[in-house]
């Protein structure tokens, strides 16, 4: 069996040092029994471990709830987790699976340098979205509108979908299907459900349900943007594909969560001076009265 091999890097006010753990091994129920025994550390400092989900990241879900736990159980005192996307410092040894910070100030100083792109769930998200970036897919859905707010500094209202990635391409790109064959060779595809009009795709490994919508519309590649060198497609167009689906669902739950995600896009609209190019764009969508109507509510409940 080959070794699993943890090497994490602990930043703390009286120095850093950097330490290997063999979690081979590792399950929840060897750290149940022997939780009580083990000699606590840094009991009075809050802690917080980052898992780094680079694209050679070998950690798994399970890997990283047992790591948690375990940590969680040494440290003896208050412990967040959270996946980022890259190295803390561009100096750090590039075989670094994590970081345990030790203390409010080092936590607040380290995380001002570095936040991910978007909140995740499995150390493979980013990745997956940069394998989709440099095949020409967009990031659309609660994803896009997450990672809009982090970079405009824009509270996002609710948590993303669970293990949920969707992503927009024109009809013309043909590397779609390079898309699905990357992640179907690391991750495995349990399941795939493909019409002209979206593909479907859940990764078997790591739980992850991803749709590619087919836009046949040439018009919406005006809408194609990037952040932090991630293709996402603009607010505009997440506004008002969400606006559609407002205006049309008749269930309760998603309709009002369609609302507060309308109000947070007007909000990042706001903020990148939209307001011209999204009442242009809106005009020519030839609404009725009800749907104006509807509009007007969401824009006059941000007054």
């Amino acid at each position: 069996m080959q070794r699993k091999i943890f090497k994490f890097k602990i930043i703390s006010k009286d120095g850093n040092c950097v330490l290997s753990l063999d979690y081979t091994n590792l399950t929840n129920k060897i750290i149940s029994p022997v939780k009580e025994s083990l000699i606590k550390i840094e009991s009075d400092e809050k802690c917080k471990l980052l898992f780094i989900g680079k694209e050679d990241c070998r950690l798994t879900l399970d890997d990283v709830y047992n790591l948690s736990s375990l940590f969680q159980s040494v440290v003896g005192s208050s412990l967040v987790w959270d996946i980022i996307g890259d190295y803390l410092h561009t100096g750090d040894n590039q075989k670094l699976d994590g970081y345990l910070l030790v203390n409010s100030d080092i936590i607040n100083q380290s995380m001002s340098n570095t936040l991910a792109l978007f909140q995740q769930y499995t150390p493979y998200d980013t990745e997956i979205v940069k394998t989709a970036t440099r095949c020409g897919l967009y990031l659309i859905g609660g994803t896009a509108i997450d990672l809009l707010c982090r970079h405009y500094s824009i509270p996002f209202w609710r948590n993303r979908s669970d293990n949920d990635l969707d992503f927009w391409t024109s009809f013309a790109n043909k590397e779609r299907s390079r898309f699905v064959k990357q992640v179907g060779d690391k991750f495995g595809i349990g399941v795939e459900d493909s019409s002209d009009y979206v593909v479907s795709l859940e990764l078997e490994k790591v739980k992850i349900e991803t749709d590619i919508l087919i836009d046949y519309d040439c018009a919406n590649i005006k809408f194609a943007s990037s952040i932090n060198g991630i293709c996402v497609m603009s607010p505009i167009y997440l506004f008002s594909s969400k606006f559609d689906r407002y205006i049309n669902t008749a269930n309760i739950r998603r309709k009002n969560t369609d609302f507060y995600d309308l109000q947070t896009l007007l909000s990042v609209i706001e903020k990148t001076n939209g307001f011209d190019e999204l009442e242009s764009h809106l005009s020519n969508r030839d609404y009725d009265r009800r749907a104006e109507d509807m509009l007007n509510d969401i824009i006059t409940s941000m007054l």
